[in-house]
């Protein structure tokens, strides 16, 4: 009768203290001592999760042999701790003489694709309408007398991107002109496009050993690693199968 008077007091007591969050079980377990659940969750432990496991990192340690950083390629070796990725250009570039396609002289750093612009540009009164006359570099289309007026502007005038477009005028003579941009200095991507470079990515350093890793976030991503439950390194007790080889036992 004391111990239920006991039981009684203490849910009054907490119930006084605002300790909405704490359970009481009224009813002594088999070992007839008196539960009580602190945090609510009905696990009879103080760490809110329900299973009684913290938040944090799953049990076990970080475990195998880290890939070496020499070993890897660009991709991989930003993201393997401990080792870091110069990348640099070597070669000679391509002259923008030797370059005989109009594309590879645009991509090439340093050249340009060019001509001599010939031959005799139309006059503005032979245009007629109103959208040929504004393509004609120089001429204008007065709305109020309904005509091409001004003075086309020569063809030895215009440069090799606007020579096509004038009527009368060609590019002739057209080549790869300039002095194309050094491998040295220049990043991966226009590397790649400079004729006559290549990138040469180095990774070097020393990567992080497995077990040095205490995050398994952290311990994923390097490659040659893995999680492992130290529970299961413990292996099967004595005289059990293993279930993945039960098709081999007898």
């Amino acid at each position: 009768m004391m111990r239920w008077m006991i039981v009684v007091g203490l849910i009054g007591l907490l119930a006084a203290c605002g300790g909405g969050a704490a359970d009481v079980d009224a009813s002594p377990d088999t070992a007839g001592d008196l539960d009580v659940d602190v945090d609510g969750d009905g696990d009879g432990d103080a760490d809110g999760d329900a299973d009684g496991d913290s938040d944090s990192d799953p049990p076990g340690s970080c475990t195998g042999e880290s890939e070496p950083c020499d070993g890897l390629n660009y991709l991989w070796c930003e993201t393997q701790a401990g080792c870091t990725l110069d990348t640099s250009c070597i070669g000679t570039a391509t002259p923008c003489g030797s370059i005989f396609d109009g594309i590879d002289c645009y991509n090439q750093l340093g050249c340009d694709w060019t001509g001599d612009c010939s031959g005799s540009a139309s006059p503005c009164s032979s245009f007629l309408g109103a959208v040929q006359c504004a393509g004609q570099i120089g001429c204008t289309w007065d709305y109020y007398y309904e005509a091409c007026v001004g003075a086309a502007t020569p063809c030895y005038s215009l440069g090799p991107d606007s020579c096509n477009g004038q009527q009368g005028c060609n590019l002739i003579n057209v080549h790869c002109a300039g002095s194309a941009t050094g491998c040295s200095g220049l990043d991966s991507y226009d590397c790649a496009f400079q004729l006559g470079c290549e990138s040469l990515d180095d990774c070097w350093g020393s990567a992080v050993p497995c077990p040095e890793i205490e995050s398994y976030a952290a311990c994923l991503t390097q490659i040659g690693c893995d999680w492992t439950d130290d529970e299961d390194d413990a292996g099967a007790p004595d005289g059990s199968v293993d279930g993945g080889n039960a098709s081999d036992a007898g």
